[in-house]
């Protein structure tokens, strides 16, 4: 209480360093309080002989990375894991509906015990502690995203909170790696040192633990089908554009889509090499709800736009899940953030539209991925790239890839993320 009140006493009155001295101390304070509950409730779950009930708050399938997760679970008996779908509120109603609807359908078609947390017939929500968690893994750490009733406040001090980012995170931005949420957490995995190298940049990160980003173990698994190519001419490259959701006009923390800039040019170069390549359209979920809301755009013209990638001879719109489309794919155009680092994954060849010119460099990972992609500014940039390194082969960065590869996306110990954040878990409380 006294670092709270005496930071907002001295912001304007002295220098930044004495605020942020002061910041931290407040957040270490935080930290401590939080450390103390969560040693009651290890306690607890230590004398506990039943298996541990493990609660996933899953959004819809674009967000969930815990896929290697909870299956490794689910095989071993100390864990009994459950998906509790929870409902996003921050796009309205319709969108609430539509997006618990498809999660829910999702996460039972893969056998997974699925519990809706939303009856619309009622209007009303399920009481997470109906269902016992002792532990809960969080999808999303955004306050105003979820549902209020699902929020971490009403569950850190009564079951061990973790999270894993819904997206990789390269930023040193607080949003992504130091907020409340995640200093709150019992256990923060993360997905490379460098996370948790900038996360004490706020506090003091005892809660990081440095495990590999799960959908790396799905990457490494899934044989790849080409379920989402309508042609099955092998002659035909495979390109992936990822628009982000962030476009001009909208109100957000960051824009880095170039959507608008690109929209027509990309359908018009799928035509002009309809011969040589196919292209599969996979924006952000949430572009199509931000392009609903812009005054030039609206939902008729928007679908009709999404329509003609569905439709189109050699183009495709896939929404949802993408480790196949990835596996599958020979190069990608996009201007998203997790995708810059996970698409590294495959080392194929890569085009990043930094057209604003706003990518953050302000650590080692991000300015490493960054040299692993070709930068596009232009519709003859984005050109060279399809007819030089896809469909010419004249690519000149794989050694980069792959050097980026060993170096940030190994998981450590030699093992897969699961069994690093499972042995962690397992370590903590005696099992």
């Amino acid at each position: 209480m006294y670092y709270s009140c005496f930071v907002h006493t001295v912001e304007g009155l002295f220098p930044k360093s004495i605020v942020e001295y002061y910041r931290k101390k407040k957040a270490q304070c935080r930290e401590k309080k939080h450390r103390c509950v969560y040693n009651r409730i290890v306690r607890k779950i230590k004398k506990k002989e039943r298996p541990i009930i493990v609660l996933f708050f899953a959004l819809d399938s674009n967000t969930w990375k815990y896929d290697s997760l909870f299956q490794a679970m689910q095989k071993d008996p100390v864990f009994s894991p459950t998906v509790l779908a929870v409902p996003q509120v921050n796009k309205g109603k319709d969108f609430m509906l539509y997006q618990l609807k498809h999660g829910c359908e999702y996460y039972k078609s893969k056998g997974y015990p699925t519990v809706c947390s939303y009856n619309e017939e009622t209007d009303s929500y399920v009481d997470a502690f109906s269902l016992h968690p002792d532990i809960i893994f969080f999808s999303n750490p955004y306050d105003g995203l979820v549902d209020d009733r699902y929020n971490i406040r009403h569950f850190a001090n009564k079951a061990l909170t973790c999270y894993v980012n819904y997206g990789f995170t390269g930023s040193n931005m607080k949003v992504f790696i130091a907020s409340v949420f995640h200093q709150k957490v019992w256990r923060y995995y993360c997905e490379t040192k460098e996370s948790i190298k900038s996360a004490k940049e706020y506090y003091s990160a005892g809660n990081c633990v440095f495990s590999g980003y799960p959908v790396f173990d799905l990457f490494e698994n899934t044989v790849a089908t080409g379920k989402d190519w309508k042609l099955g001419d092998e002659q035909l490259k495979r390109v992936i554009w990822a628009p982000h959701h962030t476009i001009e006009g909208q109100t957000q923390l960051i824009q880095y889509s170039t959507f608008l800039l690109y929209y027509d040019f990309m359908l018009h170069l799928a035509e002009e090499y309809k011969d040589k390549i196919q292209v599969v359209f996979k924006p952000h979920p949430l572009l199509k709800p931000a392009l609903y809301g812009h005054p030039d755009w609206g939902k008729e013209r928007t679908d009709a736009y999404y329509d003609r990638w569905a439709d189109g001879g050699n183009t495709a719109y896939v929404n949802g899940d993408y480790v196949d489309l990835f596996k599958s794919s020979d190069a990608m155009i996009h201007d998203c953030g997790s995708f810059f680092y996970e698409y590294l994954y495959f080392n194929k060849p890569v085009m990043y539209l930094d057209t604003f010119g706003r990518v953050n460099m302000d650590n080692n990972v991000v300015k490493n991925a960054y040299k692993c992609h070709y930068i596009g500014k232009s519709e003859n940039d984005i050109r060279g790239f399809i007819e030089r390194v896809v469909i010419g082969g004249e690519d000149t960065y794989e050694e980069k890839r792959k050097s980026f590869y060993d170096k940030f996306l190994l998981p450590p110990n030699g093992m897969t993320v699961a069994e690093n954040i499972i042995n962690d878990i397992k370590k903590a409380l005696g099992k």
